[in-house]
């Protein structure tokens, strides 16, 4: 079986799980220490495998796309969490450094914005166009 997990701009790709089924012979045997002979069930081996990545073109469409502070607030909590990803990616050696300097150059982008943004509500023009860069 295999899962594929999508976030907001990364994703974490390809998950396999791999299930050893017993066999009549197994079960004729008698195997000391064996995890699938002490609980009588299948063994499950499980690989994990994959990259995290930061979808940087869709992160500037949702940048560019906010009109007010209130967007751009959510903009920057998206990007703060995908900071929080690619960061324990590369810990787990599922991406490089490239992709934490991507995202943090993205939030100081958006933090610089965020200052230059009025404290209003968005007119439906603005939320219709924010709504569709958040979607795709």
């Amino acid at each position: 079986m295999s899962r594929v997990t999508n976030y907001p701009a990364t994703q974490i790709i390809s998950v396999q799980l791999k299930r050893k089924e017993k066999s009549k012979d197994d079960e004729n045997k008698n195997v000391a220490g064996s995890c699938e002979e002490k609980s009588g069930q299948p063994t499950e081996m499980e690989s994990v495998g994959g990259s995290v990545a930061v979808n940087e073109e869709k992160s500037r469409r949702q940048i560019a796309a906010a009109a007010v502070k209130s967007d751009m607030r959510k903009v920057l909590a998206m990007l703060r969490q995908d900071l929080t990803e690619v960061e324990n990616g590369l810990k787990q050696n599922m991406c490089d450094e490239t992709e934490v300097r991507k995202v943090k150059k993205l939030i100081e982008l958006a933090e610089n914005k965020l200052e230059k943004l009025p404290e209003r509500a968005p007119s439906p023009e603005e939320q219709a166009i924010m709504s569709i860069n958040m979607l795709i």
